[in-house]
């Protein structure tokens, strides 16, 4: 297979209805797809606005990669604006730091709006076909354009409005995105083009595929003893707890029936006083009554 860096415009712009539902739901279902077709390429993501980051690296892994693109909405990246040029800069840092001789491709997705000078996006498209990568653009989008959907502080839906209260539109600007593929002698795909991962898969059949040897497999090592020890050392730390109090009271409660056995046993002298049945038996009443009153947790009646 070849390796491709899949990137992905996440910026607020599409969220835009004018490509059902959205543009960046269409665009995700046009990776899947073209996952789905590609089971020997390695596949990497990046999502982007103003700024770029990698969300997974180069790989087989198609359960891993769908993850991070079903996960993947406008708050990944957390800021506004669009930057294709530290996009396509991005990816090609990604592919230059595998090793092999494949292939390697970049296929960027996005409305193409832009805010930056179109010479920076030139120059990155330039510096991708000179490290001998293959820059696909796709667009998404209509360019009537559409309003922004956003969410309002009510919980609700609202569009998206400037610092002048009025509402934003945004457009499929197609221009950036021909200007990037010429310039880095790639392939564009307008936005009204039909099976767009039927196209792009059509490119990569052309390129130069590297043979791989992948492993794949399940290993489940028990992990179970890492959980089992803190349970047990807080199974007798509770213990511990509970005990503790009830241990003082039986203590205090056995010194009381000891020194009260002891006064019935002397005379009001201090003298050691005679024995008698009567006399063991008042004994043995209070030793019981002081051992039920300790049961019931009545310390001051028990002493």
């Amino acid at each position: 297979g070849v390796d491709v860096a899949v990137v992905i415009d996440a910026s607020l712009s599409m969220m835009a209805p004018d490509a059902t539902p959205t543009r960046l739901d269409n665009a995700k279902n046009v990776i899947r797809q073209l996952r789905a077709a590609s089971p020997n390429d390695r596949f990497a993501l990046v999502a982007f606005a103003e700024h770029s980051y990698v969300l997974s690296p180069l790989t087989t892994d198609s359960s891993a990669f769908n993850m991070y693109l079903t996960n993947l909405d406008t708050a990944t990246v957390g800021v506004r604006g669009t930057s294709l040029s530290d996009a396509i800069k991005q990816a090609t840092t990604l592919l230059q730091g595998q090793r092999g001789d494949s292939s390697r491709v970049i296929v960027l997705l996005s409305d193409g709006e832009d805010f930056e000078p179109a010479h920076d996006l030139v120059a990155e498209a330039k510096q991708a076909a000179d490290a001998g990568i293959t820059l696909i653009m796709v667009g998404f989008g209509t360019e009537r354009g559409s309003p922004i959907p956003i969410r309002a502080p009510n919980g609700g839906m609202t569009m998206m409005r400037d610092t002048a209260g009025q509402v934003v539109t945004t457009y499929y600007v197609p221009y950036f995105l021909r200007v990037a593929a010429l310039a880095g002698h790639g392939i564009f795909i307008p936005a009204d083009s039909s099976n767009e991962a039927v196209r792009i898969r059509q490119v990569l059949n052309t390129l130069k595929p590297e043979t791989r040897t992948t492993q794949t497999g399940e290993l489940f090592s028990p992990r179970f003893q890492w959980f089992l020890l803190p349970g047990l050392l807080l199974l007798l730390l509770d213990t511990f707890i509970v005990l503790r109090p009830r241990r003082r009271v039986l203590t205090a409660a056995a010194a009381a029936a000891t020194l009260t056995t002891a006064a019935c046993e002397r005379a009001p002298g201090g003298a050691p006083a005679a024995r008698s049945p009567r006399a063991d038996f008042a004994s043995m009443v209070m030793y019981n009554r002081g051992t039920d009153h300790l049961a019931r947790h009545e310390l001051q009646a028990a002493i």
